[in-house]
């Protein structure tokens, strides 16, 4: 499974049921009030402050920014990349706007324009380690492993606390056959998160690239404790078994992996031939 596209918030500065009532109609109350909300999950009550935001200071483009991905979060895109583009011409050097709206491009597969804007982010800020990292999976995707590879190097550089970068370096790694380098990526992303399925999926289908049966069954087994309808993991998992001669087992696997995602024609197919 492929690493997903991130985004990213203000964070408030200072809690702000710390000033007065008097501030309430104070934009920058309001804001953080809103970033607040956002963080509390209230979509619809942030959306409202970052409205009364834009009303009081219309040149504040933080305000647009933080619209702009509630926005996102709704599904709303159209609205998203109107707040985005208003933030970025109220702050030319805004490069976390152009890096959200290289994620919404990318998220309506269009992968080159998603990379102009990505581009744009790290022209302004070269140490944008999340434009690099969405760079780097949208260059995977266009068949540039090369390039892919070396701006996952760099987010990774800029940040090493992110599972997500060291699991998005291995699914390169693992595509140009480095398994070695993708099995101790795919390792320090568990490391850094243990409950995230995909980690343990990517893994284990590269152990099982190295041969390394019991190993590649363990992290596909561990997988469906962590999600039991990863139809992937069952696939694979009942691949194993079956070269491990326990075939009731794989059969249920194989099964399990139809019934659980019958609508992939690739599974479908690779069940029949098996």
């Amino acid at each position: 499974m492929k690493s997903g596209i991130s985004h990213k918030i203000d964070k408030k500065t200072e809690e702000y049921s710390r000033i007065t009532p008097s501030a309430t109609r104070d934009f920058n109350f309001v804001n953080k009030r809103g970033v607040t909300k956002f963080e509390d999950g209230d979509l619809s009550g942030a959306l409202e402050d970052f409205k009364e935001v834009i009303k009081l200071n219309s040149h504040f483009a933080k305000g647009y920014f933080n619209m702009g991905l509630v926005y996102q979060e709704l599904g709303r895109l159209d609205e998203a990349l109107d707040s985005y583009e208003t933030a970025s011409v109220l702050n030319p050097l805004f490069a976390d706007a152009y890096c959200n709206m290289g994620v919404i491009k990318a998220s309506q597969d269009q992968p080159e324009n998603a990379i102009l804007y990505l581009d744009k982010s790290l022209a302004l800020n070269p140490i944008h380690s999340l434009s690099l990292y969405n760079r780097s999976i949208l260059k995977h995707k266009l068949n540039k492993p090369d390039e892919a590879l070396e701006d996952a190097n760099k987010s990774i550089c800029l940040d090493r606390s992110r599972p997500e970068y060291y699991n998005n370096r291995g699914i390169i790694k693992k595509d140009m056959a480095d398994y070695q380098g993708a099995i101790m990526d795919f390792t320090q992303a568990i490391e850094l998160n243990s409950s995230a399925y995909e980690y343990y999926l990517n893994r284990g289908k590269t152990w099982y690239k190295l041969k390394e049966l019991q190993k590649a069954l363990d992290d596909l087994s561990y997988c469906l404790t962590l999600n039991d309808g990863c139809s992937e993991a069952y696939y694979y998992r009942g691949v194993i078994r079956f070269q491990l001669t326990d075939y009731d087992a794989s059969v249920k696997d194989m099964l399990r992996s139809y019934t659980t995602d019958p609508e992939t024609k690739y599974f479908s197919e690779k069940i029949r031939k098996t």
